[in-house]
Parts: structure tokens; C-alpha cells; sequence
């Protein structure tokens, strides 16, 4: 039986859980999914959960003797999934005016902590300060005032199922335009 996603290509570059959740849920509607880590496969449950159904190579993006290995998969890619923060991807040339011109049809989606943009665009960031920079989290508290452990990651799960869709309008698109 043929997926929705059947033929569709992913690169994972993400090191975060919203990026790889994002490569995750495209997988299970019948991507291919390639993540891609600077480390060899481990044995963490998390890392085992969110990279499931995923092909894995281990090539460190910060060598720049791995270029060429690299644009070459990006060259058969589809989409690339990013959580870098945007001065860290430019410093790579993981940046999408750089991945364009290895790709102009690539459909780039970065996921950093706090968008590409603006004051707080290189501000490292995860599930946890998100949630409680933006006030998601005030709500999961236990006793007024008490601070509480917020064990599931609400903002990355929505903003993975929102990347997801965003993708998937954008490879509508990509059909009729031919750009990424």
C-alpha cells in the first residue's frame, strides 16, 4: 500500500525534539526519513523513540571536509528538517540561501528555539524555557505558587505537528511553483 508520503525524502539535521518529532511524525505517514548525526546511533530511549523507522548516518556537519558528502544528500532530499539557531547555520552554510543553491527545489524547514528573527533568534532554547518564557507552562503548575515539572513537552508536540503541516503545504506548493 502506497503512503502519503511515499517517495518523499527527508534530511534530519535536528538536535532537538521538536525537529526529529517533526521528521518522526512525516516517517510514519511513509517518509523517508535520514537523520543525520555527528555521534553513532545510542542506546537513549528518547533518541530510540524519535528516530524509529528512520535511516541514520553519522557524518558531523561541522567538518567541512564532509561537504561534499553531505550536498549530495541534500541533492536527493526532499526536505531538511533544522533546529539550529540561525547564525550557527549560516557559520555551516546550513542556512537556506546556502541550501538552496545545492537544492533551489529543497523545502527548508528551521525550527529554532525562538524563531529565525529578531532579538532572541541565537537565544538557545528548549521544551522547557519556551514553555515558560510564552506562559504554557503556567497552567501545568501544582499548588499556587509551588513550581511543578512539566513531563510532556506541549510546546515542542505542537510545534512539530505544525511543522509537519507546514511541510506538507509546502511540498503542495513546491508542485505547482518547482521551488522549495
Amino acid at each position: 500500500m502506497t503512503s502519503a508520503f511515499s517517495g518523499i525524502r527527508i534530511i534530519d539535521l535536528s538536535d532537538k525534539t521538536v525537529g526529529s518529532y517533526t521528521g518522526l511524525l512525516l516517517c510514519d505517514m511513509g517518509a523517508e526519513v535520514i537523520k543525520i548525526e555527528a555521534h553513532e546511533n545510542t542506546l537513549d530511549p528518547n533518541d530510540r523513540f524519535f528516530n524509529r523507522g528512520k535511516k541514520s548516518i553519522s557524518l558531523d556537519v561541522t567538518d567541512q571536509s564532509k561537504r561534499a558528502q553531505l550536498d549530495q544528500l541534500i541533492q536527493s532530499a526532499d526536505v531538511l528538517i533544522s533546529t539550529r539557531l540561525i547564525d550557527n547555520a549560516k557559520s555551516l552554510k546550513l542556512d537556506y540561501e546556502n541550501i538552496a543553491k545545492v537544492n533551489p527545489s529543497l523545502i527548508y524547514c528551521s525550527i529554532p528555539p525562538y524563531g529565525d528573527s529578531g532579538p532572541m533568534a541565537n537565544i538557545p532554547g528548549d521544551d522547557g524555557t519556551i514553555g515558560t518564557y510564552t506562559g504554557i507552562h503556567e497552567g501545568q503548575g501544582g499548588e499556587v505558587g509551588s513550581p511543578i515539572y512539566v513531563q510532556v513537552p506541549f510546546v515542542d508536540y505542537g510545534t512539530a505537528f505544525t511543522a509537519s503541516l507546514a511541510i506538507s503545504a509546502a511540498l503542495l506548493e513546491r508542485e505547482s511553483s518547482g521551488q522549495g
